[in-house]
């Protein structure tokens, strides 16, 4: 009897029982409705850069309505040529981590449906027709449906075996070939999401399958994924789930087999040369997570962060979210070169993250800050499965705000010298030394009105650039807005509880902030709405501060309530009163309180709030010298709200100006948001 006790004092660690077993397969009850299953069997030849594979598709109609045409996406179809709808987009207007515009002759891709048969062998390749939901661009073929000769009845299921060719395309949008590196993202063909009441708002079943688009990521049901996969020997093969299997077979390939439960996707890498690492996180009260990262070999260094990151990403997530109930987890740090279209990307159990030859130290920034995001995405959007084609804030603005919240929990920080090269540190590192926070870089914008609101389809922004400032920074802003009016204890229990309730399922932007009001007993839909789904911004300002020595009165005076006695014009007095003026202005239409502080020269502080509605107020105060003069005037004293667009504006002062340290520290941030757009959004 006395073994077993001594071994969780030995180990000193007690982890909690698994959710999966060593094979990916649920312990006990699904935590999803798994109405999207698969069985992949693929091949890939990297020499011809092709793709043949077999998907068993078992999909769930969750409606009370027979379903006879079923809708799905063909990815890969948005780098086939020119007209597609993604390389249109991209063309015009840019998009994220995109360059088919760079395509030579060679680079584009495709896929092709070769068959499509239910069990009992019946043919639906030619019920195939192309369809265009989002702009009736007949040249893009990223969205096809099939119908079936008997509809699915409700809450009934159909099988189909699906055969498809493909050529991967030149690396791009997170997914592609590079040199002896290749990254399958979006890579099958892939059934869309029937919506059911009360589901995201719907109000009948609706299928959601949106074209691929130059600003847009991505949506899927739950289900399970078993996929055989077999290459070239020479390559090293990481993916989604557990490794189950792997045959040696006699034409110098070697099949691999990975298994996972409840997931909403399936990607995978297939890379020549790589460098593969294994660890494990251990915790006490939190499931144990096998841990596999692979790098390129020159970007060796790099490992120790990348998993720190990770652990601390699991530890942190795990006590404040959910913790993470999958028993593996996989990263890849892709080559040189491929960094900018495929690192930093996030799909269920499996990331993409950045290696750096020569990382800084002790916290390489840019390591720790790609890692954490990608990895908290198994939260929010691998597990609280929102829809990344409509309401992309619900996951890149929520996991922005993760990120800052790990970061800060890391205290790591961003240091722009650590991206000088070595040999240049020594001398500039001391100019560009900085200590920036995380949440700084990702301001909500500069202008105190938006040209468009948060909580939209990705390509119905008025520009492109405007779908990664708002869905990431101004969202996560807006999160922070949220938190400052109910107070950051009272946040914490809102996202633990959101992520419990919504986990497994597809939340919408109603959802989050219904579940905000009945955690917070504070209805934040007005509040809500106004920062997800209007445009009004926030700029309070102190636009004047001035103090004027008042001089004495003159003219006809009372004296002591006899004849007014005329008293001439006099000098100022030592002792007099002072007035002070402050001009405080409302420039942006947010809903938000506002709070004035003075600050006086003897050190006593006098608060004013402005009434809601009023686009200006004028505070004027008259005190006794020399502590009755106002030094310093500022809204929002002590927090300012995320949300503001110009804080350089929130603060005036008669004495030192903060002017130039504004000014450099300005400098840092607008350097640190251009390195972050260099890098690609990251995200």
């Amino acid at each position: 009897m006395l073994a077993p006790l001594l071994i969780p004092l030995l180990i000193g660690v007690t982890p909690a029982p698994p959710r999966f077993d060593a094979a990916g397969r649920s312990i006990g009850a699904p935590l999803s409705e798994r109405t999207a299953s698969y069985v992949l069997e693929v091949r890939y030849d990297p020499a011809e850069r092709h793709v043949t594979g077999i998907a068993r598709l078992t999909w769930t109609n969750r409606s009370d309505i027979p379903q006879s045409t079923l809708w799905f996406h063909a990815y890969w179809n948005a780098f086939k040529a020119s007209d597609s709808t993604f390389a249109r987009e991209e063309s015009r207007a840019g998009g994220v981590r995109s360059r088919t515009a760079d395509y030579g002759p060679e680079d584009w891709g495709w896929t092709e449906l070769r068959s499509a048969r239910l069990h009992d062998g019946t043919d639906l390749r030619p019920t195939l027709k192309w369809e265009h939901p989002d702009d009736g661009n007949s040249g893009d073929q990223t969205v096809f449906t099939l119908t079936l000769p008997t509809p699915v009845p409700p809450h009934g299921q159909v099988t189909i075996n699906l055969g498809w060719e493909a050529r991967v395309p030149k690396l791009v949008a997170r997914t592609g070939v590079l040199g002896r590196y290749t990254l399958f993202g979006q890579w099958f063909p892939k059934i869309g999401v029937l919506e059911v009441p009360p589901q995201r708002g719907v109000h009948a079943p609706t299928w959601n399958c949106h074209q691929f688009h130059a600003t847009t990521e991505f949506y899927a049901d739950f289900g399970s994924y078993d996929a055989t996969l077999t290459v070239p020997r020479t390559m090293a093969v990481a993916a989604t789930g557990v490794r189950t299997g792997r045959t040696e077979n006699p034409d110098g390939t070697v099949t691999h087999r990975f298994h996972q439960d409840d997931v909403i996707d399936f990607a995978w890498t297939a890379w020549e040369g790589a460098v593969e690492v294994a660890d494990v996180f251990r915790s006490d009260g939190l499931p144990e997570v096998g841990l596999t990262l692979l790098v390129p070999k020159e970007a060796r260094r790099s490992v120790p962060q990348i998993l720190a990151a990770a652990k601390l990403t699991l530890e942190h997530a795990g006590r404040h979210w959910l913790p993470y109930p999958y028993p593996h987890l996989t990263l890849v740090g892709p080559p040189a070169g491929a960094n900018l279209d495929s690192g930093g990307m996030e799909y269920p159990t499996f990331a993409t993250v950045y290696a750096r030859t020569d990382p800084g130290e002790p916290h390489d920034v840019l390591l720790w800050e790609v890692t954490t995001h990608e990895l908290a995405h198994n939260w929010w959007q691998a597990m609280v499965a929102s829809n990344e084609f409509e309401e992309a804030w619900l996951d890149e603005g929520v996991d922005t705000w993760a990120t800052a919240e790990l970061m800060s929990a890391a205290n790591v920080r961003w240091d722009l010298a650590q991206f000088l090269p070595r040999g240049t540190r020594w001398l500039l590192g001391p100019m560009l030394r900085s200590d920036i926070p995380d949440r700084a870089i990702r301001p909500p914008g500069s202008v105190p009105r938006f040209q468009s609101s948060i909580a939209r389809p990705g390509w119905q922004f008025k520009f492109a650039g405007e779908v990664g400032r708002s869905t990431y920074g101004r969202a996560a802003a807006a999160l922070s807005t949220l938190e400052r009016e109910v107070g950051r204890e009272t946040f914490a229990r809102i996202m633990h509880t959101y992520a419990e309730r919504w986990a497994f399922r597809h939340s919408s932007t109603d959802d989050f902030l219904q579940l905000g009001s009945e955690v917070s007993g504070k209805d934040l839909r007005r509040l809500g709405n106004a920062l997800f789904r209007g445009i009004s911004g926030l700029d309070d300002a102190v636009a004047d501060l001035s103090c004027t020595p008042v001089p004495p009165a003159w003219g006809f005076l009372d004296n002591d309530g006899g004849t007014p006695i005329l008293q001439p014009r006099r000098g100022l007095r030592p002792g007099g009163n002072v007035r002070c003026e402050v001009l405080v202005e409302r420039r942006g239409d947010l809903p938000l309180p506002l709070e004035v502080q003075l600050t006086f020269e003897d050190g006593t502080k006098m608060r004013r709030d402005v009434p809601p509605g009023e686009a200006w107020s004028r505070i004027t105060t008259e005190r006794p010298l020399p502590g009755g003069r106002v030094t310093l005037a500022e809204v929002h004293p002590g927090s300012r709200p995320a949300m503001d667009t110009q804080p350089v504006n929130d603060a005036r002062s008669l004495d030192a100006t903060p002017g130039p340290a504004l000014t450099v520290i300005g400098w840092f941030l607008y350097s640190a948001q251009l390195l972050v757009a260099a890098v690609g959004s990251l995200l």
